[in-house]
C-alpha cells in the first residue's frame, strides 16, 4: 500500500487481504480447478463491471424464468442438459459472482460450461451465486436455502435476451 492511497482504498486493500483466502477456495470448488489472485479482474475493472450491470438490468428483468428445486437435482442430467442449453443460447464467457467478488475481483471464465455445480450446500455462507455474461445481455442466479421443512432448496433464475427464455 502506498502512502498516496486514500483512506477508503487503504480499507478496501485491507479487506481484500482478509478475505482473499475465503475467496479463492470458494472459486477454486466451482471451477474444480485452483484459482489464484492474479486470475481475478482488478477492484477497479470488477467496480466497472457493476456499474455496467447497473445500466443493464433492467433489459434483463423483462425475460425471466424461475424454478425452485430440490439442491440435490442439479446434479441430474436434466440440470446438466439445462446448462448445456443455456450456453447453446449464449456462449459468452462469465463473471463468476459469490459473496466476496466485490471485495477481491470477479472471475472471468470461459462459458457457463465451465461451472463445477457439484458444490457443497455449504460452500458459500451467502447462499447466492451469480454468473453474469461477459457480454452483459444474460445471468444466472443460484440461491440456495433451506425450505421451512429443513430440505436443501435451489432457486434457480435466468434473465436476458438468451437465458431468460430457456426452460429447466
Amino acid at each position: 500500500m502506498t502512502a498516496s492511497m486514500s483512506p477508503e482504498e487503504r480499507r478496501r486493500k485491507i479487506r481484500q487481504k482478509i478475505n482473499m483466502k475465503e475467496h479463492l477456495n470458494e472459486l477454486t470448488v466451482l471451477m474444480g480447478r485452483p484459482v489464484h489472485a492474479d486470475d481475478l479482474e482488478s477492484l477497479e475493472k470488477t467496480d466497472a463491471i457493476c456499474e455496467v450491470w447497473d445500466k443493464h438490468i433492467g433489459e434483463l428483468e423483462r425475460k425471466v424464468e424461475e424454478y425452485e428445486i430440490p439442491f440435490s437435482d442439479r446434479l441430474l442430467q436434466r440440470f446438466k442438459i439445462f446448462v448445456k442449453n443455456l450456453f447453446d443460447a449464449n456462449p459468452s464467457p462469465v463473471y463468476a459472482w459469490v459473496e466476496r467478488s466485490n471485495v477481491c475481483g470477479t472471475l472471468l471464465i470461459p462459458s457457463v460450461l465451465s461451472i463445477r455445480f457439484d458444490f457443497e450446500f455449504t460452500l458459500e455462507r451467502n447462499a447466492v451465486i451469480s454468473f453474469l455474461t461477459s457480454d452483459f445481455k444474460d445471468r444466472l442466479l443460484l440461491d440456495f436455502f433451506l425450505s421451512e421443512e429443513g430440505e436443501q432448496r435451489l432457486e434457480v433464475k435466468t434473465e436476458g435476451r438468451n437465458w431468460g427464455v430457456v426452460k429447466y
